[in-house]
C-alpha cells in the first residue's frame, strides 16, 4: 500500500478503476457518492502535500555540499 493511503482510500481508488467512474462504483457497491468523493478529496490533498514536500526537498538538496547528497 502506498505510504499515507488508508485502506478505505485504497478501496475507493480500486472501485473507481474497476467500474470506470465514481458514479458507477457507487451504484454497484451502494457506497454513497459523498463518501467516495470525500475519500478522493483526501487523497488529492495528500498527493499535493507530498508533491510540495518533494519539491522543497529537492530545493534544499541542491543547497547541500555534494559530499552530503547521495
Amino acid at each position: 500500500m502506498p505510504i499515507g493511503m488508508t485502506d478505505k482510500e485504497r478501496e475507493a481508488v480500486d472501485l473507481i478503476i474497476r467500474y470506470g467512474s465514481m458514479k458507477e462504483a457507487c451504484m454497484r457497491t451502494g457506497i454513497p457518492m459523498n463518501t467516495l468523493n470525500q475519500r478522493m478529496i483526501r487523497l488529492r490533498v495528500k498527493a499535493e502535500k507530498y508533491r510540495l514536500w518533494i519539491k522543497e526537498f529537492e530545493r534544499l538538496k541542491l543547497q547541500l555540499p555534494t559530499k552530503y547528497v547521495a
